[in-house]
């Protein structure tokens, strides 16, 4: 029996024979040639096809600039970039002249029969596979930069809605030196533009042509902007210099134009802001040994910006990264390009055989990755292969070795195989705890690999030949099964997300290793427990332990055999300070980066041949003459799903199924930054107090010593009983420093709850008690949920009064913060006072202040959430101030108002 089935407007005939299909359900891939020409197979969802109806041919989605797209952008506060940011250095590794075309499946894509844009996956234990992929694809795009690679994204990265598009004719484009214009009629811009793009040739000197994109004005913003470049490809051109700069100074890209071009290229993600350095610029210089001789000055990009692409009158209303990739692909490929993208499968293949320039290197040299996750009852990762290539096996033997790109089946093999093995190996407890809240769930060689049928004529459209015209290897590799409720609790942390894309990245190299001879090796993981601590002279010393092969993230991570040490004003732009040139240093003297009175902020990159380490946690130091008296500890480890943003969105009703709803997304960064130590420094900073930090592993392993320091701030996130917030060894050592006359600073959610809730152990109860100096929680009461995300000062005079109404973080900015779902109440004893109070909710206790004891020192402040978590800098910067007043105040105890509540 034969009917028409609908996707995406092309009409093509599927076969309705359940029987030849065993165990199909929603994620399985079964696709049909297109009644169309080209006759070239089409992704189609079986199961999903059996209901839909014929229908006309989709439009074609010309994706052009909108000229009034502020009135489309949304109010978002991007401070913090939920998502990986690109370390402040360039570096080689396996993949430096390999190209990636990196995509992420599925996104928003207009429904014809229900005239609205709907996802093409549904929502299945708390995620929808449409943003997964994309979460995915955007931990992949790093690492694929540390290891040398060129990326194009064939859907955008990152989550920026904002964006800065700059042609070469923009007013804030700039250029010296001898430049000609083209009239070429394939460039990036509007139909009839007067200067397509300009052009100048290459010199082995010092450069003496540039083009300077300059977006400091134009930036809308602060926030994490991914930036990408559009330059035409040709047999002339250079490996061509890109210089991002930002606030915190410029990195050095370069892209090879004779292989690849006429779209856009991903050169980073980095932090920018309204006035502040904001800029690509394109240079002359050529790299010893270029054969090219020309380059080329088009266009830049700074964001992702949000879809306006029509179809029937229809924009769909959200960000870009999260349209279908066809969208961005329609207006990456340029005017003049001659190709038609409408369908949302072959698209992609479409624009990277278009776009890589096969007359330069050999397909050895490229690769194009789609990410997916799977369904239809399973567990694990497959690696998609069209089968019916393989004539003794299929039914068709015209078909042979046609749908199958070169090398593509062993490319997909390699990343099946390598997911599977190293997720076992990180869930297994064989090399360290399980990080992940469940065990990896397939095993074995021959489970790793999917094929299309055997047919005669089906195909995964995606990674089919026709498109790729035997220019590179393609797969698709479906992660997990998110369908599973175990690997969907895997796909839904931060962790796991990340321990996927660096086994993919490892296949990735043994692909290219296997068909090209490149090195396979692989780069390090990262540096941990950085700390920044100064001398009774003064100067700063940066010391870190070097990574762990098989820690919390990865597997197989190469030994490190240098580091690059990051420093930043702000804590957010880093630039490349220094270089170390051996594995096994682990200290360097930063003094002469931070000048006395200045604090500098810094993390650690671990180098090897396999290219540069995701960073270190930040930590960072403010300068004096001498010892610091304040040390900054951060004892927030906790990371996972339970932190994570969680999406909404309106109900809608399309051909293929009702959607909507809440559901996980994976940005790392929301989760936690890692970078809290710039927030309570910058605030410290304006009180002018020097100050050290480190992460609290080197409390409780006695390399920093808290007795060194007056005033220690303690920032504890969200770390609850999950990770432990004090440890029987930190407790001890932080009796005894406030028996020594130490201030201390605590501030958390859940840091009263884990100490002092019902089954805590008598020690942590007696430690909340008689050193934080809070009642230990009793049952029925409310002391772990302040139900706020507010608070006010208590006492309309003393300590802490005057700080107006203070607001953090509730997670419903995709750029800010967590969720502070459980702030706790503290209810304060032995002579400590509340503080500030909960605005509405329990309008209980949300800090506390003992005074000290008789000498004047010992003081406690005690804050029931985070304070890195407020949403106002001046916020945290006034309750530090207010702090420091009461740690720096006299040795005579002071006499104030003790307010009922």
């Amino acid at each position: 029996m034969l009917k028409k089935a609908r996707k995406f407007g092309i009409c093509r005939y599927v076969l309705l024979i359940p029987a030849f299909f065993p165990g199909l359900s929603q994620g399985t891939q079964i696709q049909m040639p297109e009644l169309f020409p080209p006759q070239i197979p089409e992704e189609v969802d079986f199961t999903e096809a059996l209901a839909v109806e014929e229908a006309k041919q989709a439009p074609e989605f010309v994706g052009d600039r909108n000229p009034d797209r502020s009135k489309s952008l949304p109010s978002v506060d991007a401070e913090k970039l939920a998502g990986v940011v690109s370390a402040s250095t360039a570096v080689a590794g396996p993949l430096t002249g390999k190209i990636v075309y990196l995509m992420a499946g599925h996104g928003w894509d207009y429904d014809a029969d229900g005239n609205v844009y709907a996802t093409q996956r549904g929502e299945t234990n708390e995620m929808i596979e449409d943003f997964g992929n994309l979460d995915q694809a955007t931990i992949m795009a790093e690492f694929l930069l540390n290891a040398g690679a060129t990326v194009v994204p064939t859907r955008p990265f990152g989550i920026q809605e904002l964006e800065v598009v700059l042609d070469n004719d923009d007013p804030t484009v700039t250029f010296s030196g001898a430049w000609s214009n083209s009239s070429a009629t394939n460039f990036y811009g509007t139909a009839g533009d007067a200067v397509p793009y300009r052009f100048a040739s290459s010199v082995s000197t010092a450069a003496t042509a540039t083009a300077v994109y300059n977006a400091s004005t134009l930036i809308p913003q602060a926030g994490y902007y991914p930036v990408y470049v559009w330059t035409r490809s040709g047999s002339d051109r250079i490996n061509q210099e890109y210089i991002i700069t930002h606030p915190g100074g410029s990195v050095s890209r370069r892209i090879n134009h004779r292989a690849v071009g006429s779209g856009w290229i991903y050169v980073g993600t980095y932090w920018f802001a309204p006035n502040q350095p904001a800029s690509v610029t394109i240079t002359n210089n050529e790299v010893s040994g270029d054969p090219g001789s020309v380059i080329i000055a088009d266009a830049v990009r700074f964001g992702n910006g949000m879809g306006d692409a029509e179809a029937d009158g229809l924009v769909s209303g959200h960000p870009r990264h999260e349209e279908n990739g066809r969208y961005w692909l329609a207006e990456s490929r340029g005017e003049g390009s001659g190709l038609t993208l409408s369908e949302s499968v072959s698209s992609p293949a479409r624009l990277a055989a278009y776009m890589n320039r096969s007359a330069e290197g050999a397909d050895t040299d490229r690769v194009y990755l789609s990410f997916h996750s799977n369904a239809g009852g399973g567990r694990g990762a497959d690696g998609l292969y069209n089968s019916n290539a393989s004539p003794a096996s299929c039914s068709d033997p015209a078909l042979a070795n046609s749908l199958n790109t070169p090398n593509g089946v062993a490319y997909s093999q390699k990343l099946g195989t390598k997911v599977n093995t190293s997720m076992n190996s990180i869930t297994s407890g064989s090399l360290a705890p399980n990080p992940l809240t469940q065990t990896w769930g397939q095993t074995g060689a021959g489970t790793n690999l999917y094929g299309s049928g055997c047919n005669g004529f089906s195909a995964f459209g995606e990674i089919n030949n026709t498109y790729f015209a035997d220019e590179m290897a393609a797969s698709l590799i479906e992660v997990a099964f998110h369908d599973n409720s175990l690997d969907a609790e895997i796909l839904r942390d931060p962790r796991g997300r990340e321990a996927l894309a660096r086994a993919c990245l490892h296949a990735t190299i043994d692909h290219f290793n296997a068909v090209s001879a490149t090195a396979q090796v692989y780069l390090p993981e990262r540096p941990e427990a950085p700390r920044a601590l100064s001398s009774v002279g003064g100067a700063i010393t940066l010391s870190w332990t070097a990574p762990v092969n098989g820690g919390l993230y990865g597997v197989g991570g190469g030994a490190p055999t240098g580091y690059i040490i990051e420093s930043s004003v702000n804590g957010k732009s880093f630039v490349s300070a220094l270089t170390i040139n051996s594995g096994a240093t682990v200290t360097a003297d930063v003094s002469s980066l931070i000048p006395v009175g200045e604090t500098r902020f810094f993390r650690v990159i671990a180098t090897n041949a396999g290219g540069a380490s995701f960073p270190s946690p930040v930590v960072g130091a403010r300068r004096s003459n001498g010892k610091a008296p304040a040390l900054i500890v951060n004892g927030f480890d906790r990371n996972g799903l339970s932190l994570n943003y969680r999406q909404t969105e309106a109900a809608f009703l399309g051909s293929r199924f009702a959607g909507g709803g809440t559901f996980d997304r994976v940005i790392p960064r929301h989760n936690n930054s890692y970078d809290y130590v710039a927030d309570l420094g910058t605030a410290l900073n304006s009180t002018g107090t020097a100050f050290d930090s480190c992460l609290n592993e080197s409390i409780i392993n006695g390399t920093v010593v808290l007795t060194d320091y007056d005033h220690v701030f303690w920032i504890m996130g969200a770390e609850s009983t999950a990770d432990s917030t004090f440890n029987s060894t930190e407790q001890t050592l932080v009796s005894a420093f406030l028996a020594n006359n130490g201030n201390l600073f605590v501030s958390g959610a859940e840091v009263g709850w884990d100490l002092g809730r019902t089954t805590a152990s008598t020690g942590n109860k007696t430690f909340l008690q008689n050193t934080l100096r809070v009642v230990p929680f009793t049952t029925g009461n409310p002391e772990d949920d302040g139900n706020s995300y507010s608070v006010q000062s208590a006492n309309p005079t003393g300590p802490f009064s005057g700080l107006g109404t203070l607001a953090f973080s509730d997670g419903s900015n995709i750029h800010g913060d967590f969720n502070v779902a459980f702030p706790d109440v503290l209810n304060p004893t032995g002579g400590a006072q509340r503080i500030l109070s909960y605005v509405g909710g329990s309008a209980g206790s949300a800090g506390i202040y003992y005074n000290g004891n008789t000498t004047g020192n010992g003081r406690v402040v005690f804050l029931g959430f985070p304070l890195e978590t407020l949403l106002s800098d001046a916020h945290k910067a006034a309750l530090i101030q207010a702090t420091m007043t009461e740690f720096n105040q006299s040795t005579s105890v002071e006499s104030w108002n003790v307010y009922s509540y």
